[in-house]
């Protein structure tokens, strides 16, 4: 349904001569990116609100987001299945917030967290077949995800410091969920 709304804008765009023909598929690709974004924030904001849990979806997405951005991993391969994992992802984030957390000690947590972040410092970027990286790419990206971490041991150590155990999940959330999407792009998860 969504594909064949955008793919109804492009042709549309062609018809009136506001796009070429050759430039079809990049303003297809960037119509999906800017719908697929909206669709996710609203789906988000909904989430937030229905759990009461806003903070912690908002704090979530700044952390996921940038990190998830340079680091790569699997992505899927269609529009509806993109929005069911992530927004399973942050439910299950929520969730596991408000009913585990109390379960689990918060030093496992934090050892978690350096465990990951070792990993993606050695892992990180991964490219996927849809999306190449070169050299000058992969070092660009690689300094980005430094700074990301550099900015997320910073956070970690506030947290630490203010014992606000939720937020302390939720880095160490994003962290876990990274690895496994890093693990299934490297196995060739389809």
């Amino acid at each position: 349904m969504i594909q064949k709304m955008i793919d109804q804008i492009i042709e549309k765009q062609v018809q009136d001569n506001m796009i070429n023909l050759e430039e079809k598929n990049i303003y297809q690709y960037g119509y999906i990116l800017v719908f697929e974004t909206i669709l996710n924030i609203i789906l988000a904001l909904i989430i937030g609100v229905v759990t009461k849990s806003l903070g912690l979806v908002f704090f979530f997405l700044c952390n996921y987001i940038p990190l998830r951005s340079f680091c790569g991993g699997w992505h899927a391969d269609k529009i509806w299945k993109c929005t069911f994992v992530s927004n399973v992802i942050l439910i299950a984030e929520v969730l596991c917030v408000k009913y585990v957390l109390y379960y689990i000690d918060i030093w496992i947590l934090i050892l978690g967290f350096f465990f990951d972040l070792v990993l993606i410092i050695f892992w990180a970027p991964v490219e996927t077949s849809t999306k190449k990286l070169s050299e000058i790419e992969k070092k660009v990206y690689k300094k980005r995800i430094q700074i990301i971490i550099v900015i997320h041991l910073i956070t970690m150590t506030t947290l630490t410091v203010l014992k606000l155990h939720s937020y302390i999940f939720v880095v160490s959330y994003v962290y876990g969920v990274q690895i496994i999407m890093l693990l299934l792009e490297k196995i060739g998860y389809k």
